[in-house]
């Protein structure tokens, strides 16, 4: 069977540097042939289903939309580089579980609040987690947060690096143990 790699990340405009890297994230999934995962939304995420599309890759979006009306209209939400749509109906918080809980591992690049929800309940799912350094957002405190949820309850596995394709590569090699 073949990982599933969440991606979670800042879902609004980013100058082209950041596009490119999360572009980059999805290629390296895609590449690898893993499965990419993510909230089925705009901006990091979207620019990481059109990397991983591209390089020949498998995407699934869930989304908190009940129908791909709502999906489109409602919630504005892209359905291009998408192989699948699942709709959950369970807004965004509701989406969010779903997503941890479908990855395998998870990969945070840049984010705010909404990551940092899809962040914890990785760890609590015990999901090994990547942080893409040199995103921004919540990744600029990596050490910190890794530092902070360590806990020998959840043995949660987190890899920090800003090389995406290592990253994946890491991550994709603990799901298989």
């Amino acid at each position: 069977m073949r990982p599933k790699i969440g991606v979670f990340g800042f879902s609004g405009d980013t100058p082209v540097a950041l596009k490119e890297k999360a572009f980059a994230l999805g290629k390296a999934i895609g590449e690898q042939r893993a499965v990419l995962i993510t909230g089925a939304t705009t901006g990091l995420p979207y620019e990481a289903a059109r990397g991983a599309k591209l390089a020949g890759g498998e995407v699934i979006g869930i989304s908190p939309a009940d129908s791909l009306e709502q999906h489109i209209h409602q919630y504005r939400m892209p359905v291009e580089f998408h192989d699948h749509l699942i709709f959950t109906g369970f807004g965004y918080i509701g989406r969010n579980v779903i997503n941890v809980r479908t990855a395998d591992a998870c990969v945070i690049v840049n984010g705010g609040v909404g990551t940092l929800n899809e962040l914890t309940g990785s760890f609590a799912g015990k999901r090994p987690i990547g942080i893409l350094l040199a995103s921004g957002g919540i990744t600029n405190y990596a050490e910190e947060i890794k530092s902070m949820i360590m806990d020998d309850r959840f043995n949660t596995p987190i890899l920090i690096d800003s090389n995406a394709d290592k990253l994946v590569k890491k991550l994709i090699s603990m799901v298989r143990k």
